[in-house]
């Protein structure tokens, strides 16, 4: 999905990714845990593109009590959500108003930060928005190595994808102004994913499939060792996936 495509083009293309989403691995993979234990005590949690509703859904088994909401540009991504509220917004334009109204003292965003146009813009908002001592949690796949080589070919690769952000654990800690956030990062690493299943439930266009898989195959050896790749016999990839969980609190000592 284009970065910066207005919001009917956004939806159209969560819409149609909708049916195959929750067919993806790492959709329920050992960052929704993490995220549980980084949570702690709250009464009202926010998720930030919500989806098929894995966050919420993980955080509302381990705390009923609390109020949930979810926000998604797409009712298809989000249809099933009778355990808590959802909100069709568009993140790239959403304000402090809307964070304001919802009034959470938790707001997560996992695999979302990447997809925004301008992901600084939209940690200020949330800053403008919220209590001190909230906290937001955001969870991001990184680049496993700043090496430039590695980086370019995961940039590139990508694009055969969609346009988003190119992260390392310090670009996203970049998005934070210190004096306003305390900020707390942990990296997960998630083994043996496979390659056939990202391609198959991702939204790529049959076109640009076998031009990833090649890009996999064909890969420098640097990206191999930072990946952990493994040929399997049925012409399968298993690669180990590195993610970022970062809990930023708002300081309670910020003056406006």
């Amino acid at each position: 999905m284009s970065l910066k495509e207005n919001s009917s083009e956004k939806r159209k293309y969560w819409d149609k990714r909708a049916a195959a989403y929750n067919k993806l691995s790492w959709v329920k993979n050992k960052t929704l845990s993490v995220i549980a234990d980084e949570a702690g005590q709250y009464n009202k949690c926010l998720d930030l593109g919500c989806g098929t509703g894995a966050v919420l859904k993980t955080l509302i088994s381990l705390n009923g009590d609390a109020e949930y909401v979810g926000i998604d540009i797409s009712d298809s991504m989000s249809k099933d959500h009778e355990l808590y509220q959802v909100k069709n917004i568009d993140l790239d334009i959403l304000t402090p108003e809307d964070i304001i109204k919802i009034s959470p003292d938790l707001v997560t965003a996992r695999m979302v930060m990447h997809h925004i146009t301008n992901p600084g813009e939209l940690v200020n908002v949330l800053h403008s928005g919220l209590d001190n001592n909230a906290k937001f949690i955001l969870c991001e796949g990184v680049v496993p190595s700043s090496d430039g080589e590695i980086v370019d070919w995961y940039t590139e690769m990508f694009k055969y994808k969609e346009k988003r952000h190119t992260f390392l654990p310090e670009t996203l800690l970049s998005l934070f102004d210190q004096e306003k956030w305390d900020v707390k990062l942990q990296k997960v690493v998630t083994r043996d994913n496979s390659l056939s299943n990202w391609i198959n439930n991702s939204g790529i266009s049959a076109d640009n499939q076998p031009i990833i898989r090649d890009m996999h195959f064909d890969a420098p050896e640097s990206v191999v060792k930072a990946y952990n790749f493994k040929r399997t016999t049925n012409g399968d990839i298993l690669m180990d996936w590195e993610f970022v969980i970062l809990t930023a609190t708002v300081k309670s000592n910020f003056v406006m």
